[in-house]
């Protein structure tokens, strides 16, 4: 696998250091990791809501078709982005919405930061600051 490539190639070039070994950490991250980080933003808010700000969102995205969508091409996984524009049109509940809004760009934003893992242990402490800061931006929502 990923790692035993990394590890082999790594051995080959003659190290087996934390900097030769760092480019798992990349692959890992872009490929695994950002998939993980936005799916525990969103788990994050929807853990959240209230009862009644849960049932309006998904009666909007129901009605709207997109979770019947996520259902017929196989999985339970709700298309976000169509999710999130669906809900900026909803004028019912226009504060909940414009939190909703706001999380999926935060769930954008972290999962791009996890495709720009460093590429080096060197910056590793300022990638950390950088997703603390995001998660603290959706504990505020």
């Amino acid at each position: 696998g990923m790692a035993g490539e990394v590890v082999s190639d790594a051995l080959a070039d003659g190290g087996a250091s934390a900097e030769d070994l760092w480019r798992y950490n990349r692959v890992f991250m872009r490929e695994i990791g950002a998939r993980h980080a936005g799916h525990d933003f969103l788990r994050r808010f929807i853990s959240s809501l209230t009862t009644e700000e849960f049932d309006f969102l998904t009666l909007e995205l129901a009605g709207a078709g997109v979770l019947m969508e996520a259902l017929a091409k196989g999985g339970a996984r709700v298309p976000l982005k169509r999710a999130f524009h669906v809900l900026a049109r909803a004028a019912r509940r226009p504060g909940l919405v414009a939190r909703f809004v706001r999380a999926g760009r935060l769930i954008d934003e972290i999962q791009e930061l996890y495709y720009e893992y460093p590429e080096s242990p060197s910056r590793l402490q300022s990638w950390i600051g950088r997703v603390e800061y995001a998660a603290r931006a959706l504990r505020k929502l």
